[in-house]
């Protein structure tokens, strides 16, 4: 044990492996992440498609990049939010679901918010 520890560049080695690894994990879950913007921007998808896609974003926000996070937190505000057709907004805010993915992901994202602020003052 005592020669592994020593060795350093074997230690380095491995180290760097594993930030390889992470990294290559990390673009792997923010493809995933891109792949839900396109469904909830897609005119394609029903609005449960939209909704899932919601709720895997909010199960997998701990692993998806803050840029990813915003981005199709603000494709889903785009498409119903700030959509000036009221029967896209009104379909929306009808339909029937029990998703509470847009709830908890401006939660998250109000507390990610909160957690710079409080970190810039200190």
């Amino acid at each position: 044990m005592e020669d592994f520890l020593t060795n350093n560049s074997r230690l380095n080695g491995l180290v760097d492996e594993a930030n390889k690894l992470w990294t290559f994990f990390q673009k792997f879950i923010d493809e995933h992440a891109i792949d839900r913007a396109k469904i909830i921007r897609s005119l394609d998808n029903t609005f449960t498609d939209k909704f899932n896609a919601m709720d895997w974003l909010a199960r997998y926000a701990e692993f998806v990049t803050p840029d990813q996070i915003n981005a199709v937190v603000l494709s889903f505000k785009d498409m119903y939010a700030n959509n000036a057709d009221p029967q896209i907004r009104e379909a929306f805010i009808t339909h029937k679901h029990n998703s509470e993915a847009v709830a908890t992901l401006c939660l998250m994202m109000r507390n990610l918010k909160a957690k710079r602020e409080t970190v810039a003052v200190d």
